[in-house]
């Protein structure tokens, strides 16, 4: 009976934690430099917008590091 319990409970801790960590993003906070120098607000993308924020032909004017 014990031993029930702490297979279900190991079952519920791998799905948890296997849930967790493929739902995990990779982020970055970035800034936008204008033509003049200036810098724009912080904001944050994740995921696929990070590619493709990369990815653009502007992409120089964006400062971006680890989140």
């Amino acid at each position: 009976m014990k031993t029930k319990k702490i297979v279900r409970f190991a079952l519920l801790l791998t799905s948890v934690l296997a849930l967790g960590l493929s739902s995990c993003k990779k982020c970055k906070t970035c800034n936008y430099t204008n033509s003049n120098g200036n810098k724009g607000p912080s904001f944050e993308v994740c995921g696929d917008e990070v590619e493709n924020l990369e990815s653009q032909s502007d992409a120089s004017k964006y400062i971006c590091v680890e989140a």
